[in-house]
């Protein structure tokens, strides 16, 4: 079970997960672009074939970038453990997610674009349901030749908060938002013109304030307060209409 704390900065630690698979820029960029995070270990899920017996070939591309990999973190920081975990099966999504559950407590930066998808659906499944972090890769290419790659990363904690534990009021809260209502005198009239939901100014603002402590919302500026979509939910398309709706 991990911590459900909000990542407040990049000064919080976090440990790095990612699977190797036969793409090198896809695992050191990650884990370049994280160390920010401090990490005191990294888990790595990889394939747990070796090469045959008697049969003389290269090493498997997973284990070179996996040395590699190693090199690199010694070189970063001699401190960071590095730990992995093998599988016969790599398509196995219970594997993964009962891995990740049985991680021990602490906060987590999860690479979903390094490994196959039931690797990625079970690492989004297991940050969804215990508010961590999830890192992907942004590729820029020229004549589809790949230039360059960077990782971004998305807190799941206003996500889970939304789906799991979000009230009628705190999704019609967010509604009037996309609608345009930035203050909370705005959004109560909203609610009431265009859903005929009747509530008192106290319980929109107690809800306004359980939505911006969970990371979906942002209150700034002076009275009256400016409500705009944190950074993670507008990562994801979320934004107030430039012509509110009345």
């Amino acid at each position: 079970m991990q911590k459900n704390e909000f990542f407040t900065s990049h000064k919080e630690k976090a440990d790095l997960i990612t699977f190797i698979g036969f793409k090198e820029y896809l695992v050191t960029n990650f884990v370049r672009d994280n160390l920010k995070f401090d990490p005191s270990n990294i888990y790595i899920f990889t394939s747990s074939k070796s090469p045959l017996v008697g049969i003389r070939q290269e090493a498997p591309l997973n284990e070179v970038i996996l040395n590699k990999l190693k090199d690199m973190v010694h070189n970063a920081n001699e401190e960071i453990k590095i730990k992995e975990n093998r599988t016969d099966n790599l398509w196995d999504i219970r594997y993964y997610y009962r891995k990740l559950k049985g991680l021990p407590d602490s906060n987590y930066v999860v690479n979903i674009s390094s490994g196959p998808g039931v690797y990625s659906s079970a690492s989004m499944l297991w940050a969804l349901e215990t508010n961590n972090k999830i890192a992907y890769s942004v590729e820029y290419r020229k004549n589809g030749v790949l230039d360059s790659i960077t990782f971004r990363n998305l807190n799941m904690r206003p996500f889970g908060f939304y789906n799991f534990r979000s009230d009628n009021l705190h999704r019609y809260i967010i509604t009037a938002l996309e609608a345009g209502m930035t203050t909370t005198t705005n959004i109560q009239a909203y609610l009431w013109k265009h859903m005929k939901y009747e509530t008192s100014l106290r319980n929109i603002q107690i809800h306004v304030r359980e939505l911006s402590n969970s990371g979906v919302i942002e209150v700034g500026g002076t009275k009256p307060y400016v409500i705009s979509f944190s950074s993670d939910f507008q990562k994801l398309g979320y934004r107030s209409s430039d012509y509110p709706e009345w």
